[in-house]
């Protein structure tokens, strides 16, 4: 199964060797990621916080603004507990509609050079729907449609690979954010892979806060297990990357 890679992605190499070069070397795996823990560990037992930058004039304080965004940004919050309550359509089509195409051509985030190499999946584990249901899917932005891809395992059978601790809860769906770097480095070269990078920051905010808007509860993974994901996807290793996670559902009560 191969849902990401168009013809046109195919026909031109990527021209960004040293930034494939990081690429490889950052990627998780059975394999590295005892070695990862390990780091964690070691920074959390010993190692201060940088202070911040100090200059010689003193601070000139701003009036804080007010209204529904800023009082959304001030209610984001990255929580990992769910409760078992499944999600409607309406609600992972509004998580979704935040990375839309908004007017036919352009989408809610930003783009170097509108090269668009992002693409989201979503690994279904509970919703009201059967046909999205334990599902995995394929989410496109251009008609905010999403298409079964494959059937996915029960989330216990998979959980380590997101790798993300929530106790003995279970996400209701986890949007995995991918890309087609060659879409971007293609145009900038090496540079284009820090445009990539910025690309999916802007868009894995835009899935937070509609999160937040909806009430419901959701963390970011960044450790996601690469190629193990790509599997679970369906996608072919080398046709796209794995960016990160986030998985989400109804708050567990406190």
């Amino acid at each position: 199964m191969n849902p990401t890679t168009s013809e046109t992605d195919a026909t031109v190499a990527p021209e960004a060797p040293a930034f494939d070069g990081f690429w490889i070397n950052s990627t998780l795996s059975s394999a590295t990621l005892g070695d990862f823990g390990a780091r964690i560990d070691e920074y959390a037992s010993g190692v201060a916080t940088p202070s911040r930058f100090v200059f010689p004039a003193g601070p000139i304080s701003l009036p804080h603004p007010r209204g529904r965004f800023w009082s959304l940004l001030r209610a984001r919050r990255s929580r990992r507990l769910f409760s078992g309550a499944s999600l409607s359509p309406q609600d992972i089509g509004a998580v979704l509609a935040s990375v839309a195409t908004t007017d036919g051509a352009n989408r809610a985030y930003p783009s170097a050079g509108a090269t668009h190499p992002l693409e989201f999946m979503v690994l279904v584990n509970r919703c009201t729907d059967e046909r999205l249901q334990g599902r995995v899917l394929h989410y496109s932005s251009s008609d905010h449609s999403v298409t079964p891809v494959r059937e996915l395992p029960p989330y216990g059978d998979y959980a380590h690979l997101i790798n993300l601790s929530t106790e003995t809860t279970e996400p209701a769906i986890v949007v995995v954010i991918l890309a087609v770097r060659s879409r971007t480095t293609q145009k900038y070269g090496e540079r284009g892979g820090r445009f990539v990078l910025i690309e999916a920051g802007h868009a894995a905010q835009n899935v937070m806060l509609a999160c937040t808007e909806r009430k419901l509860a959701c963390c970011a993974a960044g450790g996601l297990l690469d190629d193990s994901i790509l599997e679970l996807l369906g996608v072919v290793p080398g046709d796209a990357d794995v960016l990160l996670g986030i998985a989400a559902g109804h708050p567990a009560k406190r």
